[in-house]
């Protein structure tokens, strides 16, 4: 029965988007469709309540292609919600590569933070990898490790974890982040010494009590383990 309710909720909540192309609740309905695609995470950082979590129900086709299809909306709001509800689910990212690649030219930076997000689960093909990797020299650090990520299966590899490794943030809270797009790069990471200490220094300087950390302790471990 929830199955069932779900399933209409996200048919008409993509109906009612395709609706309104030129309307003001465009945004609202992008954000929902993601919600219903992943009900436990927060698709709008413009919202400081917590709105009711609806059923779940995985990505269509027909959802996935209408949140895609407002990748160039004017409302950078819009496409912010584009990205992060095409991040919010393996399933819609892996084939939104071409909505992501959009996402990432946009003078927006929390448009292209959020698309760099999906980009660690899309299907990146070898003519794809050719024009994401002038996004490796992106000004802002988060969006150069989701591109690195993206490209550690192709070709692209050693450009991105050169990327990667100069790209280490300077505040020690954000090294978690850093360490979860980097797990493609262990065999890099094993046999490259500054890399290491770097990580090491960093966690050495949150202490034991940081709730910060635990995933660089682990892509140390990983790293180690394989040496």
């Amino acid at each position: 029965m929830s199955a069932d309710r779900a399933a209409l909720d996200l048919q008409h909540m993509t109906e009612r988007l395709l609706a309104c192309r030129d309307k003001p609740k465009r945004q609202y309905f992008v954000e929902q469709i993601g919600r219903i695609w992943n009900p436990g995470r927060q698709h709008s950082s413009f919202r400081p309540f917590r709105e009711p979590t609806r059923l779940h129900h995985p990505p269509t086709d027909a959802s996935i292609q209408a949140v895609a299809s407002f990748a160039s909306d004017p409302s950078h709001f819009v496409r912010h919600a584009v990205a992060k509800s095409l991040s919010s689910h393996p399933e819609a990212a892996v084939v939104s590569i071409t909505a992501f690649m959009s996402l990432l030219g946009d003078a927006d930076a929390s448009v292209r933070i959020a698309a760099a997000d999906g980009l660690c689960y899309a299907d990146v093909s070898s003519s794809k990898a050719d024009k994401l990797v002038p996004f490796l020299q992106d000004s802002i650090w988060s969006v150069r490790w989701g591109v690195a990520a993206a490209l550690s299966s192709t070709t692209y590899r050693r450009n991105a974890w050169d990327a990667m490794k100069t790209s280490i943030p300077a505040n020690a809270a954000h090294i978690d982040s850093w360490s979860w797009r980097a797990r493609n790069f262990v065999g890099e990471l094993q046999t490259d010494v500054d890399t290491l200490a770097k990580l090491r220094e960093c966690v050495e300087s949150l202490g034991r009590r940081s709730p910060f950390g635990y995933a660089t302790k682990a892509l140390l471990a990983m790293a180690e383990t394989r040496g």
